[in-house]
Parts: C-alpha cells; structure tokens; sequence
C-alpha cells in the first residue's frame, strides 16, 4: 500500500491548493505546471483534522487561521511536489513533506472528530481512493 501511495505522490507537481468548507483543504495534483484541476491525477482531501503548515520549521497556516490568510499562503503549495509521507510522533500524527521546506501536519483531534474519522483521503484518477485513519493507518475500502 504504502509504495502504492508514494508512487501516486511523487508522481506530479502540486497544481492547485485551495480551502474547502471549514478548514478543510483540497490539493491537487498534475502531471506538469500547466495542468487544470480537470487534469488534475490526484486529488487529496484534508478534513477530518486538526492541521498546520509549516515552512522551514515556522507555522504560515494552521486549520484555525483567519479566513484570509488562506488565499495568501496556500499557492506556496503550488509547483511543489511530495517528497515524502509519514506517520509522525505518534499514529494520530501524519506529515506530508513537500519539497522548498513546507511541511503539512495533520493531527487527530478526538475533542471534535471521531477516532474513526479519516484524516484525509487520496482520490487518484482511475483508481480506488486512499484513507488514512489513525487507528488502522492507510487502507482501501472500509
């Protein structure tokens, strides 16, 4: 699974990064820089968590930052490409490297999400999405 997963990841450069309802987040990713949401061979979609972007160890957005600093930082995201997935200090914890040094962190918060709750969601084009709960970690259908 995990191969699976970075294969899908690493395969293309962030193209949009954009807030969704609430906090949560919707990064897509493309083949090239010129590639449209349409085109998009990835969609991944933060919600289910608490979560903080961070660049060179410095926070520049969390899941509770002022509404319009979200249409300021999140194209940073953009022309980066995955570097690495893992879980973090503990499994409640996952961390996406991107490369230029920004780090996204998604934390379980149980004081307002479920412990079956998905952290976040891979949408791959053609294939079957991909979630990630703290207490089973990545899987395919429930």
């Amino acid at each position: 699974m995990n191969t699976e997963l970075i294969e899908h990841l690493s395969s293309g450069l962030v193209i949009a990064a954009k807030k969704g309802v609430g906090s949560f987040l919707d990064i897509y990713i493309g083949q090239n820089a010129a590639t449209t949401i349409d085109g998009a061979t990835l969609h991944i979609w933060v919600y289910l968590c608490d979560w903080k972007l961070t660049q060179s160890g410095l926070t520049v957005l969390a899941n509770d930052s002022p509404e319009g600093k979200f249409n300021l930082v999140l194209p940073v995201l953009v022309g980066t490409q995955i570097e690495a997935i893992r879980i973090g200090c503990s499994q409640n914890e996952l961390v996406v490297q991107f490369s230029n040094e920004l780090c996204l962190t998604l934390c379980e918060n149980l004081d307002e999400y479920e412990s079956d709750d998905d952290l976040v969601i891979l949408f791959p084009l053609d294939k079957e999405p991909i979630g990630y709960q703290s207490k089973v970690g990545f899987y395919k259908d429930r």
